[in-house]
């Protein structure tokens, strides 16, 4: 029979909390599946990366032969967040993408100072041979116009996921944690 849902291997952390634990689970087609614990145990943390409203932090899921996340920020035209049953943003990801911190490594080939100062940076982190610190969408330009006076040998940049985003409307009222 076909799995309409399977992990494995499912983690989830949220900052020093491991909300998942290599969670492994098969749910046939047609099976009635009763997933029970208490509160705190891991259900709506599971829900939500099967759902795509969540990015696990490794092991892997499909859910009706699909895997979820990726393929909505992979093929979808428009994506549309609803919260209390209105939509809150829609458009293409690319253009929603501007509302969350994008990531940044870069080498440097001197240290780099001041970039804790500057609006929009945060989590700023001096690495071995240069910097990683995310920035607000609207600030991206001074961030890296920033790095170019200490000689990028490298740069890496990671734009908002579409959990980060959908975190974004939900993450203070609702809670990130698994409550249900």
């Amino acid at each position: 029979m076909t799995a309409a849902i399977e992990t494995s291997g499912l983690v989830k952390t949220f900052g020093p909390t491991r909300a998942l634990d290599g969670l492994d689970l098969t749910v046939d087609t047609g099976e009635v599946h009763g997933f029970l614990g208490p509160n705190g145990a891991g259900k709506s943390t599971t829900i939500r990366i099967l759902l795509g409203l969540m990015r696990a932090t490794s092991g892997r899921t499909i859910l009706l032969s699909s895997h979820i996340l990726a393929q909505v920020e992979n093929l979808a035209d428009r994506i549309s967040i609803v919260r209390d049953g209105k939509i809150v943003e829609t458009g293409a990801l690319a253009d929603i993408r501007h509302l969350g911190r994008t990531t940044i490594q870069a080498g440097t080939t001197t240290p780099v100072t001041g970039l804790q100062d500057l609006p929009g940076v945060h989590d700023a982190r001096i690495e071995d041979g240069g910097v990683r610190f995310s920035v607000d969408g609207e600030h991206l330009d001074a961030a890296v116009r920033h790095l170019g006076g200490f000689g990028i040998r490298s740069l890496v940049s990671h734009p908002p996921t579409l959990e980060e985003l959908m975190l974004r409307h939900y993450g203070k009222r609702h809670g990130t944690g698994d409550a249900a």
